[in-house]
């Protein structure tokens, strides 16, 4: 778009060469219509070069659309009223002829102005990073080439035979019509029945090539934004809600696969029937497809527009369909909550309200398209309605043929709605471009806790401590979650963290499995930072008992060895039997063969917490973190598997308790409050002090 303050200049410097290149021209024996065309043609390369070394701030292809407006003005009322087409030798009368187009560009720039806030640096800043995103995707499309590649053979071979069926549909009927010659006429049937049947043949080829491409690149997305997904540090997961990780991973992916397999394909079988038919309407009539060129600026705005609202209507629309998906997700996975608290119905509010708020968008967004495709069907009924006024008076003068009519009829009603449908699909490759770029986003983030450690010691003794340890969740930077914690794990000992709730232990845990990094201060594991070691190398060494644990749909076996490069029979089984599970396990009916079934709901509660001690034993870990792992077992079996655990050798065990009854026998005891630790010694030692650790006891906490 020409900035409007330039424009009084670009007028003068547009009339001026109007005026130059009329003069050149004047008084040769031209017709006026194509003297008109040859001034605008000869002058637009001259803007567009000048535009392009930014003497004036506009882009070329603005420039040229500009400088074509009057022999295309010319041009339809030449055709619609027969008025002679004029030229403008005198300097005056050109820069009175251009006077209009300074209004209108003055006129398009208000409209520009109200409907675009970005900032135009901004918006060159997004257009060059969807240009990348979509290189990007080009390269992702590397191994799909020995399926891309014959899909454009495909692709050409059956436009060129397709292109040509208007062209023999028009001879039959001139040959209908004029003097019926039999040979000819079955000749340009035989002719239509192989293109036909060839471009449909190539056409299925070509589909099928674009789509297993698409399939295999979908494929490759979903499976490289998983790993990502799932290399991601906890802070990102209580960041992110899980509808949008999983609507990233179903939906997105789809959309940005389509940028090369479906929407190129679409785009470039497009282009050349755009050209080709192009072609064959110059070939038939240069008058007719002057004329039918003309409803080619209004159908450009009226894209462009659709464009801007239209885009941004199907963002917030996929938005809120992750936002809907969220609230079932969350609702399903919690629903023994919400029938305990009888809220089906508050739920089912929610839900419905979700529901609306995404069906209101899609009302807009297909109202839209709607008013969309009634303008634009309005203006190629102009367009077709004044070529066909015109098309009758050529034939009544002899200058074309009713076959070539009739042809050309055919050929111009294909290309306006391939036409529409370039200008939508380069959109669509924009769009799915700009949707890459939350992909690409995910792709390349890097992980808050880095897990590039690289130490993986044979001999190692399994002595952690905490060395002025501070600590604030994301969620909470103002509250410390613990602050200046210091204490060890000797290899062998129990230690036990107790204290009211909310006072850290659950942050210990985290901070040792390494979800989180320390604002200040170390962890370390013998004598070196746990960013030190490497990722699987530290998690094979620290093993996490919760409460309520996680169990995978699978088998017994699967889950005890989940994790494991070694799943032999003989350590599930010794696993098992350190967890005292397996008297449970083989009295299963399938033994270590049993389906757990959905998060373990086969299993029950004592169940599952021994099933996912074995899985934390078979690690043969040096910390056992057991958060409240034994509150679904009996007092014999509780005591049972902490004899059990207690006698492996060189495994150091860090029990959280509530329940202090099951910590009495503990080597050390930690007790927390306010993220500090307030007392700390032996069961009897702290009941002597009659501090916090004896007031927990009495109180039953």
């Amino acid at each position: 778009m020409i900035s409007s303050c330039f424009l009084p200049l670009f007028l003068l410097l547009d009339s001026s060469l109007s005026y130059i290149t009329s003069s050149l021209v004047f008084g040769y024996a031209v017709d006026p219509l194509s003297a008109v065309w040859l001034v605008y043609l000869s002058k637009a390369p001259i803007l567009a070069v000048i535009s392009y070394r930014q003497w004036i701030p506009s882009s070329p292809l603005h420039v040229v659309t500009f400088s074509l407006a009057p022999p295309l003005y010319q041009t339809l009322r030449f055709f619609l009223s027969s008025q002679s087409p004029e030229l403008y030798p005198v300097l005056s009368h050109s820069l009175l002829y251009h006077l209009p187009l300074l209004l209108s560009c003055l006129l398009l720039d208000l409209i520009l102005l109200l409907t675009n806030n970005k900032e135009p640096s901004c918006g060159d800043e997004s257009e060059q990073s969807r240009r990348e995103n979509f290189i990007r995707l080009v390269k992702l499309s590397k191994p799909d080439w020995m399926y891309l590649c014959p899909a454009f053979v495909f692709l050409t071979l059956a436009l060129i035979f397709e292109m040509w069926i208007p062209y023999y549909t028009g001879r039959m009927i001139d040959i209908l019509s004029n003097h019926y010659k039999e040979k000819e006429f079955l000749s340009a049937i035989i002719y239509m029945a192989v293109l036909t049947i060839s471009s449909s043949l190539f056409a299925g080829c070509r589909g099928g090539c674009f789509i297993f491409s698409l399939f295999r690149l979908t494929r490759r997305l979903r499976l490289l934004l998983f790993r990502a997904f799932i290399k991601q540090d906890i802070p990102f997961f209580e960041t992110n809600k899980t509808g949008d990780i999983s609507s990233r991973l179903s939906n997105d992916t789809a959309l940005v696969s389509r940028s090369i397999a479906a929407n190129v394909n679409i785009t470039l079988r497009t282009l050349i029937k755009c050209v080709g038919y192009y072609y064959f309407m110059f070939s038939l009539s240069w008058r007719l497809t002057l004329l039918s060129l003309l409803s080619m600026p209004l159908i450009s705005a009226v894209q462009h527009f659709y464009n801007i609202y239209h885009e941004d209507l199907v963002r917030r629309v996929q938005n809120s369909i992750a936002d809907s998906s969220h609230i079932a997700k969350e609702i399903v996975e919690s629903v023994k909550t919400v029938q305990s608290f009888a809220a089906e119905e508050e739920e089912v509010k929610r839900y419905e309200e979700s529901l609306t708020k995404t069906h209101v968008l899609q009302i807009k967004r297909d109202t839209v398209r709607a008013l969309y495709l009634l303008i634009i069907r309005i203006i190629n009924l102009g367009a077709q309605v004044s070529m066909l006024c015109y098309g009758h008076t050529l034939i009544l003068r002899g200058e074309i043929s009713t076959g070539a009519m009739v042809s050309f009829i055919i050929y111009q009603m294909e290309s306006n709605d391939y036409i529409r449908g370039l200008i939508h699909m380069l959109s669509e490759i924009t769009h799915s471009a700009g949707v890459a770029s939350k992909v690409f986003r995910y792709l390349d983030r890097e992980p808050q806790i880095s897990p590039a450690g690289s130490l993986r010691p044979k001999d190692l003794r399994g002595e952690f401590e905490f060395k002025n340890v501070t600590f604030y969740y994301p969620s909470r930077p103002d509250t410390p979650a613990v602050q200046d914690l210091s204490f060890r794990l000797p290899p062998g000992s129990v230690t036990a963290l107790v204290g009211p709730s909310g006072g850290g232990k659950t942050t210990c845990v985290s901070l040792l499995e390494r979800f989180y990094e320390p604002q200040s201060g170390q962890i370390l594991l013998d004598g070196r930072p746990l960013a030190d070691y490497d990722h699987q190398y530290l998690h094979s060494k620290v093993a996490l008992v919760a409460q309520d644990p996680v169990l995978f749909a699978g088998t017994v076996k699967e889950n005890i060895s989940y994790g494991l490069s070694d799943k032999s029979n003989e350590r599930v089984r010794t696993a098992a039997g350190q967890a005292k599970a397996e008297n449970f396990i083989t009295n299963l009916k399938k033994g270590y063969n049993t389906d757990v079934g959905d998060s373990g709901a086969q299993m029950g509660a004592g169940q599952k917490q021994r099933i996912a001690l074995a899985r934390a034993l078979a690690r043969t870990p040096k910390l056992l973190i057991l958060d409240e792992a034994s509150s679904c077992l009996d007092v014999e079996t509780e005591h049972e598997i902490q004899q059990s655990v207690q006698n492996i050798e060189g495994l150091s065990v860090l029990i959280i308790a509530h329940r202090l009854r099951t910590v009495e026998s503990a080597d050390q005891i930690l007790v927390l409050e306010g993220g500090r630790i307030v007392e700390r010694g032996k069961h009897a030692e702290l009941l002597q002090r009659n501090g916090t650790y004896s007031r927990l006891l009495h109180n039953g906490d």
